[in-house]
């Protein structure tokens, strides 16, 4: 259901708006998510997306970077890896990183049956 999607691409929204406001570059930030919810008929404030009952907008600014049928599993790993040639649609930015390089995965989902989450 809407309102059972709706806190998972918050968060992410959220996620993303720590990191910045934290320092972290954007260009150092790749977001996945289906996009689906902000401008959603259940959505009573149609392009925004608040992580809590009286909170900011958190999904302004957010990049969309791979949304909706992009939103894929070949396509995370491909980033991830920094594999540009096996991604297939979205925004391209894949992960540029060396062995001495840490990176930070924030996954948000409700799982299901043969569904990491």
């Amino acid at each position: 259901t809407y309102v059972s999607i709706y806190l998972f691409q918050a968060d992410v929204c959220h996620a993303y708006q720590l990191l910045r406001n934290g320092g972290l570059k954007e260009e150092n930030i790749i977001v996945f998510m289906y996009d689906d919810i902000a401008y959603n008929e259940e959505n009573p404030r149609p392009g925004i997306i608040i992580n809590n009952p009286h909170g900011d907008d958190v999904y302004k600014g957010v990049p969309k970077d791979y949304t909706g049928e992009n939103v894929t599993v070949n396509n995370f790993f491909a980033a991830i890896l920094g594999n540009k040639s096996a991604l297939t649609g979205g925004s391209g930015k894949v992960v540029n990183s060396g062995p001495n390089d840490h990176i930070f995965i924030y996954y948000s989902d409700h799982g299901g049956p043969g569904v990491l989450g």
